[in-house]
């Protein structure tokens, strides 16, 4: 299969756990002309070409929010500027590695998106090419996790942003904000068209080859199977294809707009990665509350929180999508179906919920039958009465 351009797009999550919203703030300091604003009086070249696409893209599918155009709300996406790959400064003569991060200070968590593109020469292995921009990208995905650590976490002392790129003063990692893994998302856009494509069984599998980075050492039909039976999309010029570990995307010749289509694609894999991320943050804060939930005190109030906030996200990101088209909403239900979000994680964290509401009432009940123990003790022992004794000559004095 020859390839007009191959495109790979790295993305990881991050779950920035107990930080506040003065720490978000330093990202609005540090990238002041990216807050995804679309009325900033702003010179069109101080915005970088991937932060643009995601902007323009986002019309095809996902409604803006309160003055911002993003895929989200209560999110903002935020331009990073251009890192070397080794994740120092860049300078002219560095490869450059576009990213940008969409962020929630509400809920504190993001994803980190870095783009790379190349037009191959006749023949390339495209799959050997996947895994070659992937491994690149995993290095500015983990420069930009430990930038992002600095800028943001008060508490970290680091000597210079040189050293925040390799190591600490102790010769350790740079620490980071957690991450479950890297999503790697391809795209290919075929010489021909798809039609002409998929008439080849060798090139079905080939597109599977690539999808998998055959990493799973598939056999033929069942790579075959994946490209024929798994597209998430209906236009003519494109097949996509989304799971919980990665994404792939194929454009026949006949696409004319082909980086706006795919990175409305992007941001559909984009939404599943923060979706999955927010409700793992969830389901971690639901495991730190149920060991805060004792006889000694059920923390009644803390559970009813929980419960808000978990059903708040549920309707905000599943119930009612953020989408102003037909196609939007379909490629959306089907993503995060393709995923396994809908049902497979939600059902998983219903589970940890009601486990959390069954700890609750049981804790309750131990509450009430201490209280109650320890009211008929104080009863027996005469407290009671001698606490009225002493307010009643408090009284009359």
């Amino acid at each position: 299969m020859n390839a007009k351009r191959f495109d790979l797009i790295t993305l990881t999550d991050l779950d920035f756990g107990e930080l506040d919203g003065k720490c978000f703030a330093r990202l609005e300091e540090h990238f002041p002309i990216n807050n995804g604003r679309p009325d900033a009086d702003l010179p069109k070249d101080s915005e970088g070409k991937l932060y643009n696409l995601f902007k323009e893209s986002a019309e095809w599918i996902f409604q803006g929010y309160e003055g911002y155009t993003t895929t989200l709300p209560d999110a903002i996406r935020y331009q990073l500027p251009s890192i070397a790959e080794g994740g120092g400064e860049s300078t002219s003569g560095d490869e450059q590695f576009e990213a940008c991060l969409l962020a929630s200070s509400k809920y504190a968590v993001g994803v980190i998106a870095v783009w790379m593109s190349k037009i191959p020469p006749p023949q390339t292995d495209l799959q050997d090419l996947r895994k070659e921009l992937h491994d690149r990208g995993k290095t500015v995905v983990d420069a930009w996790n430990a930038k992002l650590h600095e800028i943001m976490n008060p508490k970290t002392l680091l000597k210079s942003k040189a050293e925040s790129a390799t190591t600490t003063n102790d010769g350790e990692p740079p620490p980071v904000f957690a991450s479950s893994r890297y999503y790697p998302m391809a795209s290919a856009w075929s010489a021909i068209e798809l039609s002409e494509l998929f008439k080849n069984p060798g090139d079905v599998q080939y597109l599977g080859r690539i999808f998998t980075g055959n990493s799973e050492w598939d056999d033929p039909a069942s790579l075959s199977e994946l490209i024929l039976e798994e597209n998430l999309s209906k236009r003519n010029y494109e097949r996509l294809y989304i799971r919980w570990t990665d994404a792939f995307a194929i454009y026949g010749s006949d696409n004319t707009e082909y980086e706006r289509t795919l990175f409305r694609a992007v941001q559909i894999f984009e939404y599943c990665i923060f979706v999955d991320c927010l409700f793992r943050s969830s389901s971690r804060q639901t495991d730190d509350l149920m060991t805060k939930v004792t006889g000694f005190w059920p923390n009644p109030f803390a559970l009813n929180k929980r419960l808000q906030e978990s059903a708040e996200i549920k309707r905000t990101y599943l119930a009612s999508l953020p989408v102003h088209s037909s196609e939007g909403k379909r490629m959306l239900s089907a993503a995060l179906k393709s995923y396994g979000i809908v049902p497979g994680l939600i059902d998983s964290v219903d589970t940890e919920l009601n486990l959390l509401v069954s700890r609750y009432q049981w804790s309750k009940t131990q509450f009430m039958a201490a209280i109650a123990l320890a009211a008929y003790l104080a009863d027996k022992l005469g407290f009671f009465e001698l606490i009225s004794h002493l307010l009643w000559h408090r009284w009359i004095s």
